[in-house]
């Protein structure tokens, strides 16, 4: 999706810290759920990613600002709204075709339920912040991901940032290894998590790949969200069956909710993920991926100030030197994985400008 690489760093700044906010609440939001109201990580995750249909509310409020007039004509306006909506859908699936984008979006949807799944899993067991660090591993595997599958370049430079941002998540992970409580199946869980995370992202790489036509910084926004709505009608039409088989298996029983208590959290859970998922496209909107990429890290800090403020009995991550290091090699490492394609350019174009300048001085001689 292009950025519209918005002017004003106020905008910015608050827009990524939002995006930041955003991961940490969905992420407190759903230690909260499963461990005291509601154990039920896939019915939780099924329920919660049916939000993402709000997505089309955005591509019609767009289509309203892009053509008004079409919706004040009131002979025309069944029509127009057929036309637009086949027209969209129509240019959302691409050169890839519509049977195919749909068969990618329910191949995602179910991406998501295993990603959130293995991830609700662990943070019974661990703290938010110990997830979230953890997490960063899914950065270094989508760029692995991305050499095999979609036959990108590899650099050295990105290669260590990858030994970094591993050798850093280390850092913070082994020291809880030694307390007291049972966190190794959350960790492992966590990291299954990150690891269909970036499958996930690679996934949604391939889908915006196949289709090679050009698009405005509206249109591609406006993709985004379709394809975000797309992603929640899938989930909605083809989640319930895996909570069945579930529960057939007897791995999850299903239990219907019958108190309001927990109906209540789930709506508020639901809205919370939603808003992570338009935080972030729109976060990619303004700044750029990489932007969005990097600043992902900062997250570890903000979620253990969380934490401890709302004093979690789940594991949770030491103040100590191994935290520092760790979040100071994640952070380096993640800049290097990201940002390393643009720093290329601008040492080749300097590289380039020093040769012509040393080439006019040695003719003047």
């Amino acid at each position: 999706m292009p950025a519209m690489y918005c002017q004003k760093p106020l905008l910015q700044a608050l827009i990524v810290f939002f995006y930041l906010s955003t991961w940490v609440a969905n992420g407190e939001m759903l230690q909260k759920g499963t461990t005291q109201l509601y154990k039920r990580p896939a019915a939780i995750t099924w329920f919660s990613y049916n939000f993402m249909t709000l997505s089309f509310l955005w591509v019609a409020a767009l289509r309203r600002l892009n053509a008004p007039k079409d919706f004040q004509n009131k002979e025309n306006k069944r029509e127009s709204l057929t036309n637009y909506w086949r027209h969209r859908f129509q240019e959302w699936a691409g050169t890839m075709g519509i049977t195919k984008a749909v068969g990618v979006c329910v191949c995602i949807s179910q991406l998501l339920m295993a990603l959130n799944v293995f991830m609700v899993s662990g943070l019974q067991c661990i703290s938010v912040s110990l997830s979230n660090a953890i997490y960063q591993l899914q950065t270094p595997l989508t760029i692995l991901l991305s050499m095999i599958w979609l036959k990108e370049r590899f650099c050295a430079t990105q290669a260590k940032g990858i030994i970094l941002a591993i050798v850093g998540v280390a850092f913070i992970v082994v020291p809880p290894l030694d307390s007291k409580y049972p966190c190794i199946k959350g960790i492992l869980q966590t990291i299954v998590s990150s690891m269909i995370g970036a499958v996930y992202l690679i996934s949604w790489r391939w889908l915006d790949r196949k289709n090679a036509a050009e698009s405005s910084t509206r249109e591609g926004f406006v993709d985004a969200h379709f394809t975000l709505g797309m992603i929640g009608v899938c989930n909605l039409l083809t989640g319930w069956p895996i909570l069945i088989i579930l529960h057939i298996l007897d791995i999850e029983q299903f239990e219907w909710p019958n108190d309001r208590t927990v109906w209540s959290w789930l709506i508020v859970n639901g809205i919370v993920e939603y808003l992570f998922d338009v935080a972030c496209a729109v976060a990619i909107y303004v700044t750029s991926p990489v932007v969005v990429s990097v600043t992902a890290p900062l997250t570890i800090p903000l979620s253990i100030l969380v934490d401890r403020k709302l004093q979690t009995n789940e594991i949770g991550i030491p103040l100590d030197w191994f935290l520092f290091a760790g979040g100071v090699l994640v952070l380096v490492g993640t800049v290097l994985m990201k940002t390393k394609p643009y720093l290329s350019k601008i040492t080749r174009s300097a590289s380039e400008k020093r040769k012509q300048e040393d080439y006019g001085s040695q003719m003047v001689v």
